[in-house]
């Protein structure tokens, strides 16, 4: 009851009252329960904002401290063990703290610079934590034949629900059950231990370790820079409107602390800012706003080469590398950026097993026949001839290199061929890509298996279209499980673990509901999760021929120098050259590190 006064409080901008309710529920359960008791961490949480709010920056940083440091703890014991949608619901419950952690830390930069990385530091443990594989690494060790492996998968599952429900006990309860927290702590820790030794998509897939920005510095050479925008609502008394952005750098020569740019009209980059790169990049309009609005200040920071970048936001739906700058050249001319959904890919990467792509084989799926020849609805869906002429050229190319590529067109295309996929090395797709805005606002309060909980589930109204697909989407908004459209959410299903590439050479693939700190919930996210190591996708509609002459560019480079990055960049330059502007090279970008 002190908890909610407080809240309430604290809605009425009585700050002193809702401070000292908050104090009460805060001493009350320490006294019941304990200081690991979430309650009482989130109470810690909603005081450090009381502080913040009176000026005690010290005091609420203290308390931010201490309910941060839980939070992350938690997320590494109970995390992995729960459902999409309980990871969802707890992070978006917890959210809030690392957010405000950011105010804190932006308005301080000049008197404690040191909380830059702090913030940093949360972006390695929280950013794209909903891009996990936990669900493809359960359904794999449950399906092997390895019956140990699945029965202490099973007791660690069971042993993490067990603690879930053991830091919510009393310190009676405890000493009734006879239970010992740490001692389960340690149990679930030797059980990782051990499944980790059996299970390469258990240690993979199961990462709690901690890395630090200064893992980062330590992972790059002379001429890299990694840069984390975050994206993050102002607070003042409460969340506001205001977005702002921030870009956090670290290069080899960064000493204490990260640098950072602040972008204060995030508002504006989102609307204003955005519709006038995209109606330039369709106009093929020259233009150098769009540099100056996203990247002139960071630009003024760096001095590399290769910037892996890790972007939030507004930044998931532009392309870097077309910025037109002032002296008349691209940023492509300049740096080549890598897209990652977290610079800690840059540790872990490194610190992987590397997989030898010694497999040759290629799967191009191209121009499906999306409507029955004798269909009454209404084709919305264009056939694509020139996807087709894609596909063959390519088959042609590497099998000309002595390489095993499949091709599937028109009523060969369907969706069933790439379920039944076993990773192939190279998956590539010229077809028509979806995404179906969510129309409805209302808060969710059904369960995941209800309709309106699909609807509102991003990965389940983006997909790719295949045989008979343009008769399911003209049957109804919403397609799950039906044959002729893969859902994002089927795709992060698929068994691509051992697939370096997927090229998805469809208009708009890279779209997707983007959410903070997630990058877009899309196809994108869907086939990193289904394990692939790289991915090409599209941000905007581009023309057939030019697309064709990129792809063979890419693919060409790729069998001569065996890096998909080098290859890539150098397509796309080469088609710059012959195309001025970035609507034919600048439609289409890579996520991933070779």
């Amino acid at each position: 009851m002190y908890s909610i006064k407080g809240d309430l409080y604290s809605k009425k901008k009585d700050f002193k009252n809702a401070e000292l309710n908050y104090e009460s529920a805060k001493t009350i359960y320490e006294d019941v329960f304990n200081k690991r008791y979430p309650a009482y961490k989130k109470t810690v949480g909603k005081l450090g904002r009381m502080y913040f709010i009176k000026g005690d920056y010290k005091k609420s940083q203290t308390n931010l401290d201490e309910s941060t440091d839980y939070y992350l703890k938690y997320l590494k014991q109970t995390f992995p063990s729960l459902s999409e949608g309980e990871k969802a619901k707890f992070w978006n419950s917890i959210r809030g703290d690392f957010e405000f952690y950011n105010t804190l830390a932006i308005k301080q930069k000049d008197v404690q610079p040191e909380l830059l990385g702090k913030i940093y530091d949360f972006q390695l443990a929280t950013k794209a934590i909903l891009l996990s594989s936990s669900v493809k690494v359960r359904e794999r060790i449950l399906s092997s034949p390895d019956t140990s492996l699945k029965a202490k998968y099973k007791r660690w599952i069971n042993l993490k629900e067990f603690f879930n429900n053991v830091i919510s006990l009393n310190s009676k309860q405890l000493e009734d059950g006879n239970i010992n927290p740490d001692k389960v702590e340690q149990q679930i820790e030797d059980l990782e231990k051990d499944l980790s030794g059996k299970s390469e998509a258990f240690a993979k897939g199961y990462d709690s370790k901690d890395y630090k920005w200064e893992n980062v510095k330590e992972n790059l050479r002379s001429n890299e820079a990694a840069i984390e925008i975050i994206r993050f609502r102002y607070f003042t008394t409460t969340f506001s409107d205001s977005i702002v952005y921030a870009a956090l750098i670290v290069t080899p020569q960064t000493k204490k602390n990260p640098e950072v740019v602040v972008f204060k009209n995030g508002n504006q980059l989102e609307s204003k800012f955005l519709k006038y790169y995209n109606n330039n990049i369709k106009l093929k309009n020259e233009e150098n706003i769009s540099y100056k609005q996203f990247w002139e200040p960071i630009d003024k920071n760096l001095k590399s080469e290769k910037i892996f970048l890790s972007p939030d936001g507004v930044y998931n739906m532009i392309n870097i590398s077309s910025f037109h700058t002032p002296d008349s050249k691209y940023i492509l001319d300049k740096y080549n950026v890598i897209l990652v959904s977290n610079t800690r890919d840059i540790i872990t990467k490194k610190l992987s097993k590397r997989v030898n792509f010694s497999d040759k084989s290629v799967v191009l799926i191209g121009n499906p026949t999306f409507y029955a020849k004798n269909d009454t609805i209404e084709k919305t869906l264009e056939p694509l001839p020139g996807a087709e002429v894609e596909v063959k050229a390519i088959q042609e190319l590497f099998n000309k290199e002595k390489w095993n590529a499949k091709r599937y067109i028109e009523s060969d295309a369907d969706e069933d061929v790439v379920k039944k996929l076993n990773s192939p090395r190279v998956f590539h797709v010229a077809t028509h890509g979806y995404f179906l805005a969510d129309e409805d606002n209302e808060d969710e309060v059904s369960e995941v298996t209800n309709e309106n909980k699909q609807v509102k589930n991003p990965l389940l109204r983006s997909g790719l279209v295949f045989r008979g697909g343009g008769d399911v989407l003209g049957k109804k908004k919403i397609v799950s499980g039906e044959n002729g459209v893969l859902s994002a959410y089927e795709a992060m299903n698929l068994n691509f673990d051992n697939t370096e590439l997927v090229v998805l050479s469809a208009c708009e693939t890279g779209k997707g509901e983007v959410q903070v700190g997630e990058g877009v919930f899309g196809l994108q996210r869907a086939f990193l999760v289904a394990g692939s190591d790289a991915i090409i996708m599209s941000l905007f509609k581009v023309n057939d021929e030019v697309t064709q002459k990129l792809m063979l560019k890419f693919y060409q480079k790729w069998l001569k120098t065996g890096s998909k990055r080098i290859a890539f960049a150098e397509a796309q330059k080469e088609i710059k050259d012959e195309y001025k502007f970035p609507i034919y090279w600048g439609a289409f970008n890579m996520i991933g590190i070779d």
